[in-house]
């Protein structure tokens, strides 16, 4: 993202002006509508019709709708990314631990599972009010891969939310910072088999 090297200089105020420019430069740039531009200060920041709006929210958002295109057009582009950055973040944990505290009440042999996971992400994709976090978290986690496909992640589906929960709290953060909490999940430890592994004996 252009900018966000340089925003741990900035301060808090200044790393979200830097983030939401390099954000709006590469969303805009993406759909088309940047212009060519390589500076986020040249970007325009008032959408010119309702259909750049909407053609905005579909590379930052699971899909435009009417409330969000007409709140576009009313804040422009950085208000709205700024607005979306400072929203708090839903975590999936929380969604599989009240659902897994709904399962045992009813039977205390069974517990909540990877289904769960699947549709908290569903309905923070949907319906969650912090678009922007959940569209940059689900691109990280294309690219920053485990699968419940895989039985010991599965097994671990308490895990494999708080994964999905790790990514999206560095989704507008220091890509190094990101690596980090990455290689250090203990579900990529599982997913990739290296947990528990020995230390090197020099």
């Amino acid at each position: 993202m252009a900018g966000v090297h340089r925003a741990a200089l900035l301060g808090r105020s200044g790393i979200r002006r830097s983030v939401a420019g390099g954000m709006l430069a590469l969303l805009l740039a993406a759909c088309g509508g940047g212009g060519g531009s390589s500076s986020a200060d040249a970007v325009p920041d008032t959408p010119a019709s309702r259909a750049a709006a909407q053609r905005f929210l579909t590379q930052a958002t699971f899909g435009p709708t009417d409330a969000e295109t007409d709140r576009v057009l009313s804040l422009g582009y950085r208000t709205w990314i700024d607005e979306q950055i400072a929203k708090p973040q839903p975590l999936h944990r929380d969604y599989w631990d009240a659902r897994n505290a709904t399962i045992q009440a009813a039977d205390a042999t069974k517990t909540a599972d990877q289904r769960d996971v699947i549709n908290s992400f569903y309905a923070q994709a949907v319906a969650g009010d912090d678009q922007l976090r959940q569209r940059v978290a689900f691109a990280l986690s294309q690219i920053f891969v485990i699968s419940l496909q895989n039985s010991d992640v599965a097994f671990y589906s308490r895990g494999a939310a708080g994964y999905l929960d790790t990514l999206a709290a560095h989704a507008f953060g220091n890509y190094r910072d990101l690596l980090e909490a990455v290689a250090r999940h203990p579900m990529m430890g599982i997913y990739l088999s290296h947990l528990h592994n020995q230390k090197e004996d020099p």
